[in-house]
């Protein structure tokens, strides 16, 4: 399938860069990864028929608040993984999604309007994934109730990604 190999080499050869900048000891910006991100997302949402809602500006100049390898890493495989479930489960139309930097914080919330989990359904093994990455760099996941559709907020420190 030619949508499928497209989405294995695009998320392949983010990886090798993401590894690559972490072997040369390499930080990036907010403002790289936002970028970077919000491109790869708009592809992916886009092959599979869904609108993506994502607005560029995200608040302060960010260019000089960098993330380390490990930080950049969780987030952004957090971020994918999300994005994942809205693909395979949600039968969604849009996704929105917004990133505002506040008090030291990185704050990631992507909805969908789609199915939603329905009543009493637990965490997959996906978003205790997500929950277990953004946990290990002192983040926190939180998933608000929504009207329709799933949501899902994140928020990682920045604190210790700032360079001194």
């Amino acid at each position: 399938d030619p949508d499928e190999m497209r989405k294995i080499l695009r998320e392949a050869i983010a990886d090798v860069r993401a590894i690559a900048g972490a072997l040369a000891g390499d930080r990036l910006s907010v403002t790289t990864v936002v970028a970077d991100l919000r491109y790869e997302t708009d592809d992916r949402l886009e092959a599979a028929g869904v609108a993506l809602d994502w607005p560029l500006d995200i608040g302060e100049d960010l260019d000089q608040v960098m993330l380390d390898y490990r930080a950049h890493r969780h987030f952004v495989s957090a971020l994918r993984e999300v994005v994942s479930n809205v693909i395979r489960h949600a039968k969604a139309t849009c996704v929105s999604a917004r990133l505002v930097v506040d008090g030291g914080w990185l704050r990631a919330t992507v909805s969908d309007d789609g199915i939603g989990m329905g009543e009493g359904a637990g965490l997959g093994n996906g978003l205790r994934n997500i929950e277990e990455r953004i946990g290990q760099i002192g983040g926190r996941v939180d998933f608000p109730a929504t009207e329709r559709g799933f949501a899902v907020s994140l928020a990682i420190p920045l604190r210790a990604a700032v360079p001194s």
